[in-house]
């Protein structure tokens, strides 16, 4: 949590390439030493395991800004979605593969194995990321053009490694003096609170409610993780496709992506409440369903960010996640604190209570929630240019609307 502001600023100002691979780097030999932590003391286990949070929280940040610089706004959902999914494949395989080592082989080996898989992706990863079109030597000079052009006066594209401060000094006031802003971290906070619950409560709810053994549950606690996996290339999709195709503005792309997510998602926890023990099916049926609506949140204020401050983008994705992974953090504890006799009736009132927060959380993005580029986040572009309403990410069919979603608090 406390390394995801300072990662989007890094990420900012030295490129997002190497802010990503090197925690990643750290990340994977930790975790790789997590089996001699924990032979050797509790502590040790956990310092180590601090370690690895304080790597990984620099991802999402550092994800955000290499974006900021890559995806003309066309296609800003669809290819942040695309990456945000990976996170899910990688959900779906390691949970029923930890179950399976678990029980074939021994816990030592989760680690090993995925440590390995992650010396294996900064491999990978070194060789193939740039941290923007101008530093990639593998595109075609026209593809180059192309980006530069879209994202005209919404990012300076990067020609050097190290950006000025100047260049990238952060109107902190202005983001607290943002409804955009200030609605991308209420409904972040909301969000995260049910996903965190669902997800890592999942477990613990197919086997002490539903009574499912191990290798049944890790089978079975996977299938959210599909679910929202096609949730989220879903949204990125159709989110791009409202967009290009002028059916809806970005800010109502947003907005109907959030609601249609977030009601849906109580809904189908809410559902899962009511559900009898013998209701095995029905009940995992209805938090599958309740994850694949999650996903649609990616077409929603997950990209929303570099809607509005694309060159901030890291920055903001940082401040939102950082209070947005308190949330996150609570979820569990209130759900093991509201099921002290492991009961459906007690599940019943947490997931009541995670389908009212999903709720607000939507209702507060819909009110102030906005898809333009901000005024404090312009570049100013060259004397005599023009951009096209293409270049700035729809901005001039939003502003024909007669509104303004530049919404200050």
């Amino acid at each position: 949590m406390v390394t995801q502001i300072p990662g989007g600023v890094l990420a900012e100002r030295f490129g997002g390439k190497n802010v990503f691979l090197y925690p990643m780097l750290i990340a994977a030999l930790s975790t790789v030493l997590c089996p001699l932590a924990a032979k050797l003391h509790v502590v040790v286990f956990m310092a180590v395991r601090v370690v690895i949070g304080l790597c990984q929280g620099v991802v999402f940040p550092a994800m955000h800004s290499i974006w900021s610089q890559w995806a003309p706004p066309l296609e800003r959902t669809k290819l942040t979605s695309i990456t945000y999914s990976g996170a899910q494949i990688g959900n779906v395989i390691t949970i029923p593969l930890a179950a399976f080592l678990c029980y074939y082989v021994s816990w030592e080996a989760v680690f090993y194995v995925f440590g390995l898989f992650g010396f294996v992706w900064c491999f990978f990863w070194f060789l193939i990321a740039s941290n923007s079109p101008n530093e990639c030597k593998r595109i075609s000079r026209a593809e180059q053009s192309y980006i530069n052009s879209c994202l005209v006066g919404q990012v300076k594209q990067r020609k050097t490694t190290v950006e000025s401060n100047n260049e990238l000094r952060k109107p902190w006031l202005k983001f607290l003096k943002s409804g955009p802003v200030w609605a991308i971290v209420i409904t972040h906070t909301c969000t995260n609170f049910g996903t965190n619950l669902v997800l890592t409560s999942l477990p613990s709810f197919m086997s002490e409610v539903l009574h499912l053994d191990i290798k049944s549950n890790g089978l079975l606690s996977a299938l959210p993780y599909v679910a929202f996996w096609a949730g989220i290339n879903f949204a990125g999709f159709m989110a791009d496709f409202l967009i290009r195709k002028k059916i809806l503005s970005t800010t109502k792309t947003r907005k109907l992506h959030m609601l249609i997510s977030q009601f849906g998602q109580a809904g189908a926890l809410i559902g899962v409440g009511y559900c009898e023990p013998g209701q095995k099916i029905l009940a995992v049926a209805l938090l599958t369903l309740s994850q694949g609506l999650n996903g649609l949140q990616y077409g929603g204020y997950i990209v929303n960010h570099v809607d509005i401050a694309p060159r901030f983008a890291g920055t903001l994705f940082g401040i939102s996640n950082t209070v947005a992974t308190i949330s996150g953090i609570v979820a569990p504890f209130i759900a093991a604190s509201l099921t002290p006799n492991k009961t459906i009736l007690q599940w019943r009132l947490v997931f009541i209570i995670t389908g009212a927060i999903l709720i607000f959380g939507s209702l507060f993005y819909a009110l102030l929630g906005s898809g333009e580029l901000q005024l404090w986040a312009e570049i100013p572009t060259e004397a005599g240019s023009e951009q096209t309403e293409t270049q700035r990410g729809g901005r001039a069919e939003e502003n024909l609307e007669g509104k303004s979603n530049r919404t200050s608090l």
